[in-house]
């Protein structure tokens, strides 16, 4: 299964495109490949949302920064004093891996939108 196809399905499973999202999954179909989109999240623990881009040579999800917003809250993330269950669930890493990022939206992420790159 690709990687596009295995977040597709994590997406599903969470019925994400049930509820109001039907414009995430149209992005998320037309795009040829997961590097063509960006995933919004928002990290539960404080509320922050996230944004990711697949990197094909990685094959992990590397978050981005195309809003000052962004780039001010990795600003900010360098100064928490990171609690160590985060650390394990990787939760505030730059680039995860496709599993790592599964199992994130299992308890901590809460997807938001799927957008194209250059949407944002």
């Amino acid at each position: 299964m690709s990687d596009k196809e295995r977040i597709y399905q994590a997406l599903k499973e969470k019925n994400y495109f049930e509820s109001e999202k039907k414009d995430s999954l149209e992005v998320l179909e037309k795009a040829t490949h997961l590097e063509d989109v960006i995933i919004q999240v928002e990290r539960n623990c404080n509320v922050d949302n996230l944004l990711f881009q697949y990197d094909p040579v990685t094959r992990k999800l590397c978050r981005v920064t195309p809003r000052q917003e962004d780039v001010d809250l990795l600003n900010r993330e360098a100064h928490y004093d990171v609690h160590p269950e985060c650390k394990k669930r990787k939760c505030l890493s730059k680039a995860i891996s496709i599993t790592d990022f599964i199992k994130l939206l299992d308890f901590v992420f809460e997807p938001l939108a799927v957008y194209r790159v250059g949407e944002i």
